[in-house]
């Protein structure tokens, strides 16, 4: 059963052959849509309500970005006992995530220049955004406020109904 495009002209006549193939287009496209559910959990760890079958509601967005730590990170930080870090954030274009549910993020980091050992944890998810704290780890580095840094993300969750 694969897809075919159908194409009318104006005044056409009606054929079983298109329409046959229009309904297996759209069995077709229903077997490899996107689905998923979403259960979301109070900070007592107990679902606030049971977990919601997505169809249309399921939205998937996804990123790529280039940032340096800029001027928010001092260039001069001495103290080796703590590693040096900066925060980015991240907002999602509109309102494209519904405000009743956080999305499921998932990000990678890196540099674009040379190999750098940085661990990276997510520090915010809502509906509008997310935040990165971004570590160095290796002894002898410390990060330069031009250093080009790139992320790239997907989020996954409810959208808002339209």
């Amino acid at each position: 059963m694969p897809f075919r495009p159908v194409n009318w002209q104006p005044l056409e006549v009606i054929t079983s052959r298109k329409l046959n193939q229009m309904v297996e287009n759209d069995e077709f496209l229903n077997l490899r849509k996107l689905r998923g559910a979403v259960r979301n959990i109070e900070p007592t760890g107990e679902p606030r309500q049971s977990p919601q079958y997505l169809k249309e509601a399921l939205g998937v967005i996804a990123g790529y970005s280039e940032f340096t730590p800029g001027k928010e990170f001092p260039k001069d930080q001495t103290n080796k006992k703590v590693k040096p870090a900066f925060t980015r954030e991240f907002n999602f274009p509109g309102q494209f995530f519904d405000p009743e549910f956080k999305p499921s993020v998932v990000c990678n980091i890196g540099t674009k220049r040379g190999i750098r050992k940085i661990v990276w944890t997510i520090t915010r998810v809502n509906s509008g955004g997310f935040a990165v704290r971004i570590q160095e780890l290796d002894e002898n580095l410390d990060f330069e406020r031009d250093m080009e840094y790139f992320i790239t993300w997907i989020a996954m969750g409810v959208r808002i109904s339209v």
